[in-house]
């Protein structure tokens, strides 16, 4: 083992020469420090609301939806009989809602209600309920569009729509 020893102080005296220690030098050199480009806008990004919608859906028709609770409808929607749309949504950013904004609810890309609502707060939910009757049979599409009329500047702009598609039978 003592043979060795000699070895390996050398090769530790290799190593802290190669990492080039210049405390004992008296003289300090300055390298450039690279950084990346600063966005300014990176840290606006994160201080905007942004409303998602979670999911829509049809609801079986109560006359007061506050105190009666809602049934989903989980099969083709009958024609002539009306039922409640449904949104929810939640301001999924980290800033505060503070001002008007519109809630629309489509038919086949006509819209068939709408809501208009003011402050939510950042992590809040909400639901939206509009009234609608089918009438005609066949294949349909339902969408819901939060910020209708882009009022509100938020974080992500493309997840403002859920759409699906829905039979309507006799």
């Amino acid at each position: 083992m003592r043979e060795k020893s000699p070895v390996i102080l050398f090769l530790a005296v290799l190593v802290l020469a190669a990492v080039g220690s210049t405390a004992g030098a008296g003289q300090q050199v300055n390298q450039p420090v690279l950084r990346a480009p600063v966005d300014p806008n990176v840290g606006l990004a994160l201080l905007k609301p942004d409303l998602f919608i979670n999911k829509i859906w049809f609801a079986k028709w109560v006359d007061n939806p506050d105190v009666s609770p809602l049934v989903p409808i989980t099969t083709s929607l009958k024609k002539g009989v009306k039922v409640w749309m449904v949104c929810d949504l939640v301001n999924q950013g980290n800033r505060d809602i503070t001002s008007l904004w519109l809630l629309g609810f489509y038919i086949d890309d006509v819209m068939k209600w709408n809501n208009s609502w003011g402050n939510l707060a950042a992590g809040k939910t909400l639901r939206g309920l509009g009234p609608y009757t089918p009438t005609a049979e066949g294949t349909h599409s339902f969408r819901c569009t939060v910020d209708v009329n882009k009022q509100i500047t938020e974080s992500r702009e493309d997840n403002n729509n859920k759409e699906v598609f829905f039979m309507v039978v006799k």
